[in-house]
C-alpha cells in the first residue's frame, strides 16, 4: 500500500510499504485521501505550509498561531486524557446546543 512516511525534520514522503499496525499508543492509520485532506484543512487554517513539489511542512502563518501550536503541543504532552476529554466536550456542547433547539416545549 501507498503511506506517507516521516524520513526526519521536514522529510515526509509518499512510500510503498506494508499493511500499518497500530505499534505506539499515538500511532495513526489514515489514508492518503484523507490525510491530503487533513493537510490542506491544516494549511488553510495557516498551520502548515505547501511546498511547491506538494509537500507540507509546519510553517505558521503568524507568532500567534506558532505560540497556540506550541500551547496545544505542551497540553497534549503534559496531559493528553483531559486535552482529548475537552476536545470532545467542546464538539458534544455544540451539538447538544444544535439538538436542544428542536425540543418541544410547554407553553
Amino acid at each position: 500500500m501507498r503511506a506517507l512516511v516521516w524520513h526526519g525534520k521536514e522529510d515526509i514522503r509518499c512510500d510503498t510499504v506494508t499493511d500499518p499496525e497500530i505499534e505506539q499508543p499515538r500511532d495513526a492509520i489514515v489514508s492518503e485521501d484523507d490525510a491530503r485532506k487533513w493537510l490542506e484543512l491544516f494549511a488553510a487554517r495557516g498551520v502548515v505550509a505547501q511546498t511547491p513539489d506538494g509537500r507540507f511542512r509546519y510553517g505558521p502563518a503568524s507568532a500567534d498561531v506558532d505560540a497556540l501550536v506550541r500551547i496545544l503541543e505542551r497540553a497534549y504532552n503534559e496531559r493528553p486524557v483531559t486535552l482529548i476529554q475537552m476536545i470532545y466536550a467542546l464538539r458534544d456542547a455544540k451539538i447538544r446546543s444544535f439538538a436542544d433547539a428542536f425540543k418541544f416545549r410547554k407553553s
